[in-house]
């Protein structure tokens, strides 16, 4: 089953009650709806149908993982995965210098972004606001 809002308007309304993960703290399904670019913006491992959702959190596409395509990953997988990333061992992040905390960085949060452009924003919204505090700072003459 595949329905999207361009197709089936009607049936697609009797799931805008289900929200999508929230963007920070949950990681995202991320499994692709087949014949389009959307993807599923429901928390990884979830149970039952894959949803999309578009501008304002509403429902513009519900496919279920039957689908070819639109298959995600299991959920003990998906744990295995976390533990042997978080088990590595924080010396040999240290030892490499900048680049790889701030490849961690940037890949934790173009994982929690719901778009590239989302992360790229919330990384030009943090230089905005270090620019404002430190132009305070140097406004009031602390710095």
């Amino acid at each position: 089953m595949k329905l999207t809002v361009e197709e089936n308007r009607e049936r697609i309304k009797r799931y805008a009650h289900i929200k999508p993960a929230p963007t920070w703290g949950a990681v995202r399904c991320s499994a692709r709806c087949p014949g389009t670019s959307r993807t599923c913006t429901l928390e990884r491992g979830h149970r039952g149908l894959h949803v999309a959702h578009g501008m304002f959190n509403k429902v513009v596409a519900v496919w279920d993982a039957g689908v070819k395509g639109g298959q995600s990953a299991s959920p003990k997988s998906v744990e295995k995965a976390r533990r042997a990333v978080e088990g590595a061992p924080r010396e040999a992040l240290r030892k490499k210098g900048l680049v790889a905390p701030s490849r961690g960085f940037w890949s934790r949060i173009t994982q929690r972004a719901p778009s590239m452009e989302g992360a790229l924003l919330f990384i030009l919204g943090l230089g905005m606001l270090w620019f404002a505090i430190d132009t305070a700072l140097h406004i009031l003459g602390w710095r």
